[in-house]
């Protein structure tokens, strides 16, 4: 795949979970190399050409927000935008509809790369052996 057709796919981060698993901490503010994973999560698809992000929170949206904000400032040429789910016990659909919802037209309607946090390895991984130039 070409990286011009990158340009044209818009990322959706889900971001929305209450952590239940985690004592229900965030798991999007988790540290990785002195990184938020859900900031690590999107550079790895702006690394990818990926220029349209939207990510959709939930449970700890006020928490997350200040993070997205920060990483769209150091992020300049991606439109980074973030969404809030008003239902997420309802599970991943309900936030890729949340999602789907926000985006512009012709993104919606286009190709989407959707990420999860458990998904991080296999993107970066895919997304820099596919799209490399």
């Amino acid at each position: 795949m070409a990286l011009d057709a990158i340009q044209d796919i818009a990322g959706i981060v889900l971001a929305a979970g209450a952590g239940r698993r985690m004592g229900y901490r965030p798991k999007a503010l988790l540290q990785r190399d002195g990184q938020p994973l859900v900031a690590r999560q999107i550079g790895l698809l702006a690394q990818c050409s990926v220029r349209r992000i939207m990510v959709v929170l939930g449970h700890h949206a006020a928490r997350i927000a200040p993070v997205l904000a920060t990483t769209a400032t150091a992020l300049p040429g991606v439109d980074l935008n973030w969404v809030v789910n008003p239902t997420p016990d309802e599970g991943t659909g309900a936030s890729l509809r949340c999602a789907l919802a926000a985006l512009p037209a012709d993104a919606a309607a286009g190709p989407r790369a959707i990420s999860t946090r458990s998904e991080e390895r296999r993107v970066g991984k895919e997304c820099r052996s596919r799209w490399s130039p």
